[in-house]
C-alpha cells in the first residue's frame, strides 16, 4: 500500500521594502507557485507508482510517442493536484494508460450488503482487447487522498463482463470512494487507460 508523505516547504520571495507587486506580478508569482508545487506533487506520485507496477505502462506509451514516461505522466494528471500538495481533481487522475482497449460501457452497482458490482460489455479486438486481458482496481478514499490502494485477488478476465468486491476495511479511510479500473494482458506487459467512477459515502465504524 504506497503511502505519500508530503510536506509543503515552498517559499516564496518577499518584494523589498518599499517594492510593491502589482496585481499582474502577483498572479504570475501565484501562477508558477502553483505550478512549482504540482511538479513537486508528480514527482512524489510517480515514485509511488512504482511499487504498483504502473510506471510500466506510462514508460513503454511514452516510448511510442517519442517522449518519456514521467513527462506523459505529468501531461495527463497535472491538473488532478492542488497547489496544496494533494490530488484534489479525482476525475483528472489516471494510473494506467496504454494500448489495450478500456472497459466496453462499464457501469457500477452498489449492492445491499456493502459491496460493489462493477460489470461491463465483453469484447475481443485483434492485438487490442484479449478476453484474458485482467482487471484491475485502484481506490482512493477522499479523507486521505495520499494513499493508494488496489484491490486485490479480483481473478476475474474481461470475459467475466462483471466481478463483486468489498472496500478494504480501513478506520482511517472514509468519505468518497473514487475508484479507477483497467484492464493489463495475461503477460502483464500492455495496459489500457483506467476508466474513473466515484462512489457516495462509506464509513467503516
Amino acid at each position: 500500500m504506497p503511502k505519500i508523505i508530503l510536506k509543503n516547504n515552498s517559499s516564496q520571495k518577499k518584494p523589498k521594502r518599499g517594492q510593491e507587486l502589482n496585481e499582474e506580478e502577483k498572479k504570475k508569482i501565484i501562477n508558477k507557485t502553483r505550478a512549482q508545487q504540482r511538479v513537486k506533487m508528480v514527482n512524489h506520485v510517480w515514485t509511488a507508482l512504482g511499487p504498483l507496477g504502473l510506471q510500466q505502462t506510462w514508460n513503454e506509451e511514452a516510448a511510442r510517442k517519442g517522449k518519456k514516461g514521467k513527462n506523459l505522466f505529468m501531461e495527463q494528471t497535472f491538473f488532478a493536484y492542488d497547489p496544496d500538495l494533494h490530488i484534489g481533481m479525482f476525475n483528472a487522475m489516471h494510473f494506467s494508460t496504454g494500448k489495450l482497449l478500456r472497459l466496453r460501457n462499464p457501469f457500477l452497482v452498489n449492492n445491499e450488503d456493502g459491496s460493489y458490482t462493477l460489470a461491463w460489455q465483453v469484447n475481443a479486438e485483434g492485438h487490442v482487447a484479449f478476453l484474458d486481458d485482467s482487471l484491475r482496481v485502484i481506490v482512493i478514499r477522499e479523507s486521505n487522498p495520499d494513499i493508494f490502494i488496489e484491490i486485490h485477488n479480483l481473478d476475474t478476465r474481461r470475459e467475466n463482463g462483471q466481478v463483486t468486491f468489498k472496500l478494504p476495511e480501513k478506520k482511517n479511510l472514509t468519505g468518497l470512494v473514487h475508484l479507477y479500473a483497467f484492464f493489463t494482458s495475461n503477460d502483464g506487459v500492455n495496459f489500457s487507460p483506467d476508466d474513473y467512477f466515484v462512489l457516495g459515502h462509506h464509513h467503516v465504524k
